[in-house]
């Protein structure tokens, strides 16, 4: 039986608990009840135009944030940079009750996205190399990569630090649709690197990490092609 499942079924609505929030703390109103709410109902409710808003501004993401190699999972809100870290607690349950790590965020909406105001993507990499992931805030329209460094006592780096010179692929030169970027540690070295994807042509452009607080700003390209290529094909791995 999937508990998981039944345990979200149980959890107050996404309207409830991401949205209204999201609108209340303008104000600094509180809304009761919400103590459960995770990053899968968003998955799963998001379809009205406000709550599809509330889905880009607050979701999930996982990663090792406490360094003893079990993934942790944390609720993100863009526009503030609160990030609450729900452990693992390595019994089969996560914290209820996430800890804010974050302090601000760097880049909340992308300066080259014009009037349509595209928010900055968030993603999670070990990228120093000490067992314990941080996270980035990444302006898609310039590649610039901002990273919040885990700096291992219940807290990330206020301020990022821009790591990223530049992206190979912005956009599908077939369809025009935004390039879709991921987060891995390509290079098997123990630091996450990042790559464009141009979905059409299966193009995988890998940014390696340098090491020295930067990544590699031409990316080389890794891909050949695709072996599923229909509308309904996805990779698995951050897109945007």
């Amino acid at each position: 039986m999937n508990t998981a499942r039944i345990h979200r079924l149980a959890r107050p609505s996404l309207l409830r608990c991401l949205v209204l929030p999201a609108l209340a703390s303008l104000a600094s109103v509180g809304v009761s009840g919400c103590a459960d709410a995770g990053p899968m109902d968003a998955v799963e409710e998001a379809s009205s135009p406000l709550v599809a808003d509330a889905f880009r501004r607050i979701r999930g993401q996982t990663g090792d944030f406490t360094g003893d190699r079990f993934a942790d999972y944390a609720d993100h809100d863009i526009a503030s940079g609160a990030f609450f870290v729900h452990a693992n607690l390595t019994n089969g349950t996560f914290a209820g009750v996430g800890n804010n790590w974050g302090t601000g965020t760097t880049c909340t909406v992308d300066g080259g996205s014009g009037s349509a105001k595209t928010p900055c993507d968030v993603m999670v990499g070990d990228f120093t190399g000490d067992g314990y992931a941080d996270y980035a805030d990444h302006e898609p329209s310039t590649g610039l990569f901002y990273v919040h460094e885990n700096l291992r006592n219940g807290r990330f780096a206020g301020a990022g630090i821009n790591w990223g010179t530049g992206r190979t692929c912005t956009r599908d030169a077939s369809s025009g649709k935004p390039c879709a970027v991921l987060v891995g540690d390509f290079t098997g070295d123990g630091y996450a690197d990042y790559a464009d994807r141009e979905p059409s042509t299966g193009h995988f452009f890998v940014h390696e990490n340098l090491r020295n607080g930067r990544f590699a700003g031409a990316g080389i390209n890794w891909g050949t092609g695709r072996t599923c290529a229909g509308p309904a094909c996805e990779v698995l791995g951050y897109r945007r």
